[in-house]
């Protein structure tokens, strides 16, 4: 569900379930979905989001959701 009183949200992508090896990708507070480009089939891929609010010039973040496994 998208929340209106934040900024916007982070999305984190990883072939480690630690995450150590990431990227991360931004969607904007109207966005309720983002492609992701440059995943290789047949690799497992870790996903988990977070909101973030801009207040005064600094970025709050909340916490990272429970980590979802996608299989490509």
């Amino acid at each position: 569900k998208k929340d209106t009183s934040v900024s916007g949200y982070e999305l984190q992508i990883s072939t480690s379930s630690k995450f150590t090896s990431r990227m991360v990708a931004r969607a904007g507070v109207n966005q309720t979905s983002t492609t992701i480009r440059g995943l290789s089939s047949g690799k497992t891929y870790y996903v988990r989001i977070r909101s973030y609010k801009d207040v005064s010039g600094t970025r709050l973040h909340g916490n990272w959701s429970v980590r979802k496994v996608i299989v490509k």
